[in-house]
């Protein structure tokens, strides 16, 4: 990452004041430290991902229908999959993207839920069935976009409440884009319009795994703070 290389810029810049210009132990650090200044480069070149955004909120809270409003000309990798397979695509998202309708700076919509209708064993009374491979797969197509050479912008629908999956997305985001800008639309619904909301809907949420996600809602809030540009 570029992070990575400028760490390692800076301890050979270091190490080579210990020794003399001209002797071999100079010379080899100062070839070492040549070889990573054009990674650096190489590196910087690299647009990967500018912006990514997430929603965060319950069940029912009207996150997917405000992007349906907002984002409905995002491209969509796993509606457009026909004829790919959804693990191939999360694994290897440059060469689809490449062989795709897809347009350079466009924003990108990732979802969980979209694998999850793709995945063996799925059903919409029990999604739970697949809920850990589809936030998996979700979570390594984000990653591999980040080491995309692709200009793109992400757009991420998901609840964002967990403990560990969408940080650690905003952490890897953080590791290898250092200029993307990242921003939060928090949907702050109260629980009981979630939960008719959820009532109606054909795909089942138990109603206890919403009361469980909104007592850790805020702790979510507290760890994502640091690591995002915008909390809306």
């Amino acid at each position: 990452t570029v992070q990575e290389a400028k760490m390692t810029c800076l301890i050979i810049k270091k190490l080579s004041k210990n020794y003399k210009k001209k002797t071999l132990n100079y010379m080899v650090l100062m070839v070492w430290l040549k070889k990573e200044v054009k990674t650096l480069k190489m590196l910087s070149k690299l647009i990967m991902i500018e912006n990514f955004v997430f929603t965060l909120g319950l069940p029912g809270c009207g996150k997917s229908s405000y992007l349906d409003e907002h984002y409905n000309t995002a491209f969509n990798p796993i509606k457009q999959s026909s004829g790919y397979n959804i693990s191939t695509i999360c694994s290897d998202v440059t060469t689809f993207l490449n062989n795709s309708s897809y347009i350079e700076g466009e924003y990108i919509y990732v979802a969980a839920d979209d694998i999850k209708e793709d995945l063996e064993g799925f059903s919409n009374d029990h999604p739970e069935v697949v809920h850990e491979e589809s936030v998996q797969l979700a979570r390594q197509l984000v990653l591999n976009l980040s080491l995309s050479p692709i200009a793109v912008n992400v757009i991420m629908d998901g609840g964002g409440i967990n403990n560990y999956y969408t940080e650690s997305i905003l952490r890897n985001l953080r590791q290898n884009c250092p200029n993307v800008k990242i921003t939060c639309l928090f949907f702050d619904t109260p629980i009981d319009v979630c939960i008719e909301r959820v009532s109606k809907r054909e795909r089942k949420v138990p109603i206890s795994a919403i009361y469980d996600k909104n007592l850790i809602i805020v702790e979510c809030i507290n760890r994502y703070i640091p690591l995002i540009d915008d909390f809306i």
